[in-house]
């Protein structure tokens, strides 16, 4: 393995030692069957003869499968608590928005689902403004697909059918969000590795009342786990609100900087 860590660090720039190694051999393991090579050095010898090869392993690499809504726990927490707590908040600091970071943000789903609860909020107490969300990822063909906006059913389960009639277009079997949430929403490309910036560029600062990183702690090895986790911490505001998913909740509850919103979900608060 540490040799095809080697060839694509040489000829990409990318350095897959980041990764936690069982992720890595599990991802590695498949490109040899999907490319029908035997093992570890045939492989070797087909990414030396295939440059293409290179960019559909690191391709691989980007887990970009999402759901609207996932965790159907911490998303009403958010909506019931957190949300009405930072709109509170903002209104005695005179904050015109809630500023939030989907880190890992896969094809969009759950950016527009914070977009769709927060738009509903504003809706119902008619005052405030949208949230404003920086959804960034790694992967530039996720951030097409998210910038789209296109669905299909299975990954709406939990919308409920006024949300999707509220919020969405139906074309055939696609379902397609309404300019009014896209507005809401800049997408953009970032590495959570980059060690120059402590936040997205697109975001101009940090200050975020809510960041979430879901389903991207749990493949990195351990140190860049804290690394990640540091970067997070800084880009909170004064007891800004952090989401994880439910592997990553160890992960982060051993992380000095934060503490456990409720005894249930995956939410942490800054301290």
């Amino acid at each position: 393995m540490e040799n095809i860590i080697g060839h694509i660090l040489r000829f990409t720039g990318r350095d897959l030692s980041v990764y936690a190694d069982s992720f890595l051999q599990k991802i590695i393991n498949k490109r040899i069957v999907e490319s029908s090579v035997k093992n570890v050095s045939d492989y070797l010898m087909f990414l030396n003869d295939n440059p293409v090869e290179e960019e559909i392993l690191l391709n691989s690499l980007n887990i970009s499968y999402s759901l609207f809504f996932r965790n159907l726990l911490d998303f009403s927490i958010v909506e019931r608590f957190i949300f009405p707590s930072l709109l509170q908040r903002n209104v005695n600091k005179q904050s015109s928005s809630i500023r939030i970071w989907s880190a890992g943000c896969a094809d969009g789903s759950e950016a527009y689902s914070l977009a769709i609860i927060g738009n509903e909020l504003m809706t119902n107490r008619l005052n405030g403004n949208p949230p404003l969300i920086f959804a960034t990822d790694l992967s530039e063909k996720a951030l097409v697909k998210a910038r789209t906006g296109a669905y299909y059913g299975a990954s709406l389960q939990n919308v409920t059918l006024n949300q999707l009639e509220t919020w969405f277009t139906k074309t055939n079997q696609v379902y397609r969000v309404g300019e009014n949430l896209k507005k809401c929403i800049e997408f953009s490309h970032y590495d959570l590795l980059d060690t120059k910036t402590g936040s997205p560029p697109s975001a101009i600062f940090g200050g975020f009342d809510l960041v979430t990183c879901c389903n991207v702690l749990v493949y990195y090895k351990r140190e860049i786990q804290e690394l990640i986790l540091e970067k997070l911490y800084r880009s909170l505001g004064h007891k800004g609100f952090l989401m994880v998913d439910s592997s990553e909740k160890a992960i982060v509850k051993s992380f000095k900087g934060f503490r456990l919103y409720s005894a249930l979900g995956n939410i942490f608060v800054k301290i």
